[in-house]
């Protein structure tokens, strides 16, 4: 995503973008789209469903099996929710944005904002609750060994 956004990559927008998702004004959007390339812009948002695909199914599978080695299903079902929230609020943005380029309102691009924002920190959230989860398994998998007196593979 990072070669193929390049083109959107300039001085008004040192973020590609990420500008549009936090323009937060019809002012800003209309700068943004002066400066970019209609193309690229379109083709980065159509990646950008691809790439929603794939991360939201890598982060469920991830919050499924590092909380089962963990012993916390029902926390990786709550992460494994939060991320299909983020990657549905992340959809949602990318269709209001495509909104605000069309027509430049600001009701479009502040809840494309907000739903940025919404994205944003629940990956966030479920990106600490994967590492903390990975490392109470092998805690857990290491206490197991002990009593066990077992010498097991972990992957």
């Amino acid at each position: 995503m990072r070669m193929q956004g390049g083109a959107l990559v300039s001085a008004i927008s040192p973020h590609g973008i990420i500008d549009l998702e936090f323009a937060w004004s019809p002012a800003r959007v209309t700068a943004l789209k002066a400066a970019w390339d209609p193309g690229s812009i379109y083709l980065n948002t159509a990646l950008d469903f691809l790439y929603i695909l794939s991360y939201t199914s890598f982060l469920v599978a991830a919050c499924r099996w590092v909380t089962a080695k963990a012993g916390w299903e029902r926390a990786g079902g709550i992460g494994a929710s939060a991320t299909l929230v983020a990657g549905c609020a992340d959809a949602l943005e990318n269709a209001l944005m495509m909104t605000a380029l069309h027509n430049p309102s600001g009701s479009a691009i502040t809840a494309a904002g907000i739903l940025a924002s919404v994205k944003f920190a629940l990956l966030a959230v479920v990106a600490a609750f994967l590492w903390v989860a990975f490392f109470a398994s092998l805690k857990r998998k290491g206490r197991r060994r002990k009593q066990t007196g077992s010498e097991s593979v972990y992957f």
